[in-house]
């Protein structure tokens, strides 16, 4: 998720590439969720729509 960060465009163009699936987060929080590594553990963030 860090290379695809708030813009969900490119969910689509992965998938159009053949992209099936895609990790939301491991160690750092990024747009999706929060990490391991973690102080606070919030889980997933919502949608964010402009």
């Amino acid at each position: 998720m860090d290379a695809i960060d708030n813009d969900l465009q490119k969910v689509t163009i992965l998938y159009e590439l053949g992209v099936r699936s895609i990790g939301l987060t491991w160690n750092n929080a990024n747009s999706a969720a929060d990490g391991a590594e973690e102080k606070h553990v919030a889980g997933l963030m919502p949608i964010k729509t402009s």
